[in-house]
């Protein structure tokens, strides 16, 4: 199950890059595996991300597979492996996110898998008034 603790963590500003911010999250839990999901992801279901969970156990971290494109976010990863994935990224210049799902090497879950568990909405990502005004009509929908 998705536990309910929720941090809101900050940073200086010269850091706002995801790979700051993931790190910068990762220092600030104690849990043994973490959640990384992009701030917009409105339509994104909590059991999606049980599933990530379930995958994940065990492993370094559990990444979909969306259109044959394995994403970096929703992630589930090994809070203590990705913070070191994290160093060796900082180390190598590397700001994406990208870079450290990969040095994670996770379990990729196969689109057959994510379709039937997710709509294609699920991992729409909501950045401007103008995406949140035309996913109005979407709102208190079942299911989302």
């Amino acid at each position: 199950m998705v536990d309910d603790d929720c941090r809101l963590v900050s940073q200086p500003a010269a850091d706002h890059e995801p790979r700051a911010e993931l790190q910068a999250g990762l220092e600030a839990t104690d849990a043994t595996y973490a959640a990384v999901v992009a701030v917009g992801m409105a339509f994104l279901p909590p059991g999606f991300v049980e599933l990530l969970f379930a995958h994940a156990r065990t492993k370094t971290g559990a990444v979909p597979c969306v259109d044959g494109q394995q994403r970096s976010v929703p992630a589930v990863v090994h809070v203590r492996a990705a913070a070191a994935a994290c160093v060796d990224a900082q180390q190598n210049d590397e700001t994406m996110l990208a870079a450290v799902i990969a040095e994670l090497a996770p379990v990729v879950i196969p689109d057959r898998t994510v379709a039937a568990h997710v709509g294609a909405d699920a991992f729409t990502t909501i950045e401007t008034h103008e995406e949140l005004a035309a996913v109005q009509p979407h709102r208190g929908r079942p299911g989302q």
